[in-house]
């Protein structure tokens, strides 16, 4: 599906959109302010949460931002990202139920996310956990970390973006590893969309 909201409805409830509603994605920017994941459906979050897993959001939500909505009401224990699209102004960056920076920097937001995810996993090393770690980027606006910038090269941001996210990965892989995690650690990486802004499909149909 073309759209950020249904895909993530669909990853987390193995579900199509249609069946969960989350046929839109909710926009406070345009007044779609009451849209979000039904109480009803059972989110990958709370099948975990109820087998005693620790659970965390880090990163991009979008299933709503009223209060009812939130990653925190939904089966994880923690919540740390932007509820909505990094496009809405001003992007606002929410730890649990709480606004804590506002607006965002967004050339740091992979680097918290990192650090975040990092925090998670190691706080939680000898108990089982899911972590659904949702970076931001590569959506519009973009931004990287002066790391990972490269500003005699400005039109190549989105590599910028894309090599910042590639390290976020190893960095998070290469703890896991350290923690001897990693034989018993399922990682899934997957896009919400596609690649609409950047990249390629690699053969496959639409963006």
């Amino acid at each position: 599906t073309p759209g950020c909201a249904p895909t993530r409805a669909a990853l987390l409830t193995g579900r199509y959109p249609f069946r969960s509603g989350m046929i839109r994605n909710p926009d406070p920017d345009h007044g779609l302010n009451d849209l979000g994941i039904p109480s009803g459906e059972i989110l990958l979050s709370e099948a975990l949460q109820a087998a005693g897993y620790a659970t965390a959001c880090v990163g991009k939500w979008h299933l709503g931002h009223r209060t009812k909505f939130l990653p925190t009401r939904n089966g994880f224990d923690e919540y740390y990202g932007i509820l909505c699209s990094n496009s809405s102004r001003p992007a606002m960056l929410v730890e649990n139920e709480q606004v804590v920076e506002h607006p965002v920097v967004q050339a740091q937001i992979t680097r918290k996310y990192t650090a975040r995810a990092l925090r998670f996993i190691e706080q939680n090393a000898k108990r089982p956990f899911f972590l659904y770690l949702a970076h931001s980027m590569p959506h519009y606006p973009l931004a990287a970390s002066d790391d990972f910038y490269t500003p005699d090269t400005p039109d190549d941001l989105y590599a910028d973006v894309i090599r910042e996210m590639d390290h976020s990965t190893g960095v998070i892989l290469n703890r896991l590893g350290e923690l001897n995690l990693n034989r018993n650690t399922m990682v899934i990486f997957t896009s919400d969309n596609g690649p609409w802004y950047g990249g390629h499909t690699g053969g496959l149909r639409g963006m």
